[in-house]
């Protein structure tokens, strides 16, 4: 599908490089092991983004958006905006993924309280 930037690569301008996943919306991609939340998988989906956690650890390190950000697609924006309102909101403390690399059980529910006040 034209648009498409599965497996784009995004600039951290950090020294560090990562690929993104972009929303299923925009490549008819998704979880292979058909993994849902309440809403069908949304909030999950957005907070696997790698640019979410981008976004969170920027604003957390009190960093501007990352150089590149204006020619990421659009719902790696979204997700990238999305995990920095989530730094925002959420407890310093709070990680967005687990030491085993999955998604934080309490991550999810501060993501889910943060979309229902916003």
């Amino acid at each position: 599908m034209s648009g498409c930037t599965h497996g784009a690569r995004l600039d951290t301008s950090a020294g560090l490089t990562t690929t993104a996943s972009t929303s299923p919306f925009s490549c008819g991609g998704g979880r292979p092991d058909g993994d849902a939340s309440r809403d069908g998988g949304g909030d999950e989906r957005i907070m696997r983004d790698p640019a979410f956690e981008l976004g969170a650890v920027d604003v957390r390190a009190g960093l501007p958006f990352r150089r590149g950000y204006d020619r990421w697609d659009t719902n790696t924006q979204w997700n990238y905006e999305h995990g920095r309102a989530w730094a925002l909101l959420a407890p310093r403390h709070l990680r967005v993924r687990r030491t085993d690399g999955k998604l934080s059980a309490d991550a999810i529910q501060c993501f889910r309280r943060m979309e229902e006040i916003l």
